[in-house]
Protein backbone atom coordinates (compact mmCIF):
# COMPACT_ATOMS: atom_id res chain seq x y z
CA UNK A 1 0.00 0.00 0.00
CA UNK A 2 1.54 3.34 -0.98
CA UNK A 3 1.69 5.89 1.84
CA UNK A 4 2.55 9.54 1.31
CA UNK A 5 3.81 11.37 4.38
CA UNK A 6 3.95 15.16 4.56
CA UNK A 7 7.42 16.70 4.67
CA UNK A 8 6.89 17.52 8.32
CA UNK A 9 4.72 15.66 10.77
CA UNK A 10 3.50 17.85 13.63
CA UNK A 11 4.92 16.92 17.01
CA UNK A 12 2.82 18.02 20.02
CA UNK A 13 5.99 18.94 21.93
CA UNK A 14 6.87 21.49 19.24
CA UNK A 15 3.89 23.79 18.86
CA UNK A 16 3.73 27.27 17.36
CA UNK A 17 4.67 29.47 20.32
CA UNK A 18 2.94 32.88 20.21
CA UNK A 19 5.20 35.85 19.60
CA UNK A 20 6.49 37.43 22.78
CA UNK A 21 9.11 37.12 25.53
CA UNK A 22 9.67 33.86 27.39
CA UNK A 23 11.81 32.63 30.26
CA UNK A 24 13.84 29.74 28.89
CA UNK A 25 16.46 27.23 29.93
CA UNK A 26 19.06 25.75 27.60
CA UNK A 27 17.95 22.11 27.43
CA UNK A 28 20.36 20.75 24.82
CA UNK A 29 23.22 21.89 22.60
CA UNK A 30 24.42 19.98 19.54
CA UNK A 31 27.63 20.91 17.79
CA UNK A 32 27.23 21.04 14.02
CA UNK A 33 28.77 22.59 10.93
CA UNK A 34 26.97 24.92 8.50
CA UNK A 35 26.96 24.38 4.74
CA UNK A 36 29.63 27.10 4.55
CA UNK A 37 31.86 25.18 6.96
CA UNK A 38 31.34 27.41 10.03
CA UNK A 39 30.98 25.83 13.45
CA UNK A 40 27.45 26.08 14.82
CA UNK A 41 25.56 25.19 17.98
CA UNK A 42 22.01 24.00 17.47
CA UNK A 43 20.34 25.01 20.74
CA UNK A 44 17.10 23.60 22.12
CA UNK A 45 15.41 25.78 24.75
CA UNK A 46 12.69 24.73 27.15
CA UNK A 47 10.19 27.41 28.19
CA UNK A 48 10.17 27.46 32.00
CA UNK A 49 7.21 29.69 32.92
CA UNK A 50 3.72 30.55 31.79
CA UNK A 51 1.14 28.84 29.64
CA UNK A 52 3.76 27.28 27.33
CA UNK A 53 6.00 25.98 30.12
CA UNK A 54 7.71 22.78 29.00
CA UNK A 55 7.39 23.53 25.27
CA UNK A 56 10.52 23.73 23.12
CA UNK A 57 11.99 26.31 20.76
CA UNK A 58 15.22 26.20 18.78
CA UNK A 59 17.88 28.50 17.44
CA UNK A 60 21.27 28.12 15.80
CA UNK A 61 24.31 30.02 17.04
CA UNK A 62 26.79 30.29 14.18
CA UNK A 63 30.47 30.97 14.87
CA UNK A 64 31.08 33.25 11.89
CA UNK A 65 31.92 36.95 11.63
CA UNK A 66 28.23 37.74 11.19
CA UNK A 67 27.10 35.49 14.05
CA UNK A 68 29.51 36.49 16.81
CA UNK A 69 27.36 39.44 17.92
CA UNK A 70 24.41 37.09 18.40
CA UNK A 71 26.55 34.64 20.38
CA UNK A 72 27.93 37.42 22.59
CA UNK A 73 24.41 38.70 23.34
CA UNK A 74 23.27 35.14 24.13
CA UNK A 75 26.21 34.47 26.47
CA UNK A 76 25.88 37.81 28.27
CA UNK A 77 22.14 37.21 28.73
CA UNK A 78 22.91 33.76 30.14
CA UNK A 79 25.19 35.30 32.76
CA UNK A 80 28.61 34.75 31.24
CA UNK A 81 31.29 37.42 31.77
CA UNK A 82 31.70 39.03 28.36
CA UNK A 83 34.06 41.86 29.39
CA UNK A 84 36.97 39.91 28.01
CA UNK A 85 38.20 39.53 24.45
CA UNK A 86 38.72 35.77 24.60
CA UNK A 87 36.28 33.22 26.02
CA UNK A 88 36.93 29.48 26.02
CA UNK A 89 33.59 27.79 25.41
CA UNK A 90 32.32 24.26 25.42
CA UNK A 91 28.78 23.50 24.35
CA UNK A 92 28.01 21.62 27.56
CA UNK A 93 28.96 24.70 29.62
CA UNK A 94 25.80 26.51 28.51
CA UNK A 95 23.33 23.69 29.18
CA UNK A 96 21.08 24.65 32.07
CA UNK A 97 21.64 28.39 31.57
CA UNK A 98 18.50 30.50 32.02
CA UNK A 99 17.62 33.69 30.18
CA UNK A 100 14.81 35.47 28.37
CA UNK A 101 14.19 34.86 24.66
CA UNK A 102 12.09 36.83 22.20
CA UNK A 103 9.96 34.68 19.91
CA UNK A 104 8.79 35.82 16.48
CA UNK A 105 7.10 33.96 13.63
CA UNK A 106 8.78 33.30 10.32
CA UNK A 107 7.37 31.48 7.31
CA UNK A 108 9.06 28.13 6.63
CA UNK A 109 7.89 25.93 3.76
CA UNK A 110 4.59 27.80 3.68
CA UNK A 111 3.86 27.50 7.41
CA UNK A 112 4.58 29.86 10.29
CA UNK A 113 7.36 28.73 12.59
CA UNK A 114 8.44 30.04 16.01
CA UNK A 115 11.90 31.56 15.89
CA UNK A 116 14.31 33.48 18.11
CA UNK A 117 15.63 36.39 16.01
CA UNK A 118 19.22 37.61 15.86
CA UNK A 119 20.13 39.10 19.28
CA UNK A 120 16.70 38.07 20.62
CA UNK A 121 18.08 37.36 24.08
CA UNK A 122 18.12 39.25 27.38
CA UNK A 123 18.95 38.48 30.98
CA UNK A 124 16.18 37.49 33.33
CA UNK A 125 15.10 40.44 35.45
CA UNK A 126 16.66 39.59 38.78
CA UNK A 127 14.98 42.58 40.49
CA UNK A 128 11.60 40.90 40.03
CA UNK A 129 12.66 38.09 42.34
CA UNK A 130 12.16 39.21 45.94
CA UNK A 131 15.14 38.58 48.19
CA UNK A 132 14.83 35.68 50.60
CA UNK A 133 13.97 36.93 54.08
CA UNK A 134 16.76 36.51 56.56
CA UNK A 135 15.75 33.87 59.02
CA UNK A 136 16.32 34.76 62.67
CA UNK A 137 19.11 32.89 64.33
CA UNK A 138 17.38 30.15 66.30
CA UNK A 139 20.44 29.17 68.30
CA UNK A 140 20.47 30.33 71.93
CA UNK A 141 22.63 33.26 72.93
CA UNK A 142 26.02 32.24 74.28
CA UNK A 143 26.12 31.88 78.03
CA UNK A 144 29.08 33.21 80.00
CA UNK A 145 30.02 30.42 82.40
CA UNK A 146 33.04 32.15 83.93
CA UNK A 147 33.03 32.84 87.66
CA UNK A 148 33.10 36.62 88.16
CA UNK A 149 32.72 36.53 91.92
CA UNK A 150 30.24 38.59 93.96
CA UNK A 151 32.13 41.88 93.58
CA UNK A 152 31.32 42.23 89.85
CA UNK A 153 27.55 42.22 90.28
CA UNK A 154 26.29 45.67 89.13
CA UNK A 155 23.70 46.13 91.93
Amino acid sequence: MPVIFPRTIPDPEYVLIPEGEYEVEVAEVKEKTTKDGDEMWSVKFKITAGEFSGKKIFTNLVFSDGGLGNIKKFLKSAGFDMDTERVDLRSESIEGATLRATVIHEDYQGRPQSKIPYAGFSALDQTAIPPKPKMPDSSPAPVDTRDHGDDQIPF
